[in-house]
């Protein structure tokens, strides 16, 4: 099973589909995944 979303895309798929360059992908890939990560924990407070 595949989950697809129109919202929702991986990092390596964004990376692909917006032709990050490999510096600029090194300073946002960890800045970003904060604020991923607290999504994350919000959408389950809201679904509890």
């Amino acid at each position: 099973m595949e989950f697809k979303s129109e919202y929702y895309t991986s990092w390596p798929a964004y990376v692909e589909e917006n032709n990050v360059a490999a510096e600029e992908e090194e300073f946002i890939a960890p800045n970003a995944q904060v604020y991923e990560e607290l999504v994350f924990a919000f959408s389950m407070y809201l679904t509890m």
